[in-house]
């Protein structure tokens, strides 16, 4: 059952463009003088020497929200072909997988929860940072990540 895939499809976009440009606004390469108006050149892409050189870097409470952020995307992605008891989410070799699939590395410190829920509408995940003041976040498939622990 198709849940909600105008929202899941935007958010993917965005992310996938906010990746491509780096996190930053793309500029125009166009010029004023419609004489000398020309077709740009395709812009090149030098690869960075480490494929996480760009990644941001997130520290306590901050990691464990951008890593449950990351998880509800994943979940509510997977919840727009399925239907049914939430995916299964594991941890393997430092990566999130959810319903088999990789969806990202886990930031360092952070622990993945749990997943509770029946459904498409009820699901909520939760991560926790030992090193973070309020430790554990919540997202319900509602969205709005905030402290604590989904109730299960």
């Amino acid at each position: 059952m198709i849940r909600r895939p105008l929202a899941a499809g935007a958010l993917l976009a965005g992310v996938a463009l906010l990746s491509a440009c780096g996190g930053s606004t793309p500029s125009s390469t166009t010029t004023t003088d419609n004489a000398a108006a020309q077709p740009s050149a395709a812009p090149s892409v030098t690869p960075s020497a480490s494929p996480t050189a760009s990644a941001p870097v997130y520290t306590g409470d901050q990691a464990a929200e951008y890593d449950v952020s990351n998880l509800w995307v994943a979940v509510a992605t997977w919840y727009v072909d399925n239907d049914g008891a939430p995916p299964a989410v594991v941890v393997l070799d430092g990566r999130y997988l959810v319903d088999g699939d990789d969806v990202g590395p886990v930031t360092p410190n952070v622990q993945f929860g749990g997943i509770t829920g029946t459904g498409p509408d009820d699901w909520c995940v939760w991560v926790t940072n030992p090193l973070g003041d309020q430790k554990d976040f919540q997202e319900p498939a509602a969205g709005g990540f905030a402290p604590g622990k989904c109730a299960g």
